[in-house]
């Protein structure tokens, strides 16, 4: 039960953190409308990315399915020559 209330403490941290600029930038918008620059622009402008966003998800989540859990952490390891590639660029 502990672990519970661990990972469900841990998730609504990570919400509210993730999301604070996301509520900032929403402000910021509401803050700015007017005759051409409605509020259901901006609601569906949100609703539009939010979904883009999971939709974009969706085949990392499944690919990571298909492949053994030992080959998907090796993934971490893609980034690393393409930074070694664009730090040799700078020199």
């Amino acid at each position: 039960m502990n672990e519970l209330i661990t990972a469900v403490s841990t998730g609504i941290t990570a919400f509210i953190a993730t999301n604070l600029d996301d509520v900032l930038i929403l402000l910021l918008f509401f803050s700015q409308v007017n005759a051409n620059f409605r509020h259901r622009h901006i609601v569906s402008g949100q609703y539009l990315g939010f979904a883009t966003l999971v939709l974009v998800s969706l085949p990392g989540f499944f690919g990571g399915l298909m492949f053994p859990q030992e080959w998907v952490g090796l993934l971490g390891i893609a980034p690393l020559p393409l930074a070694q590639r664009s730090c040799s660029r700078l020199d």
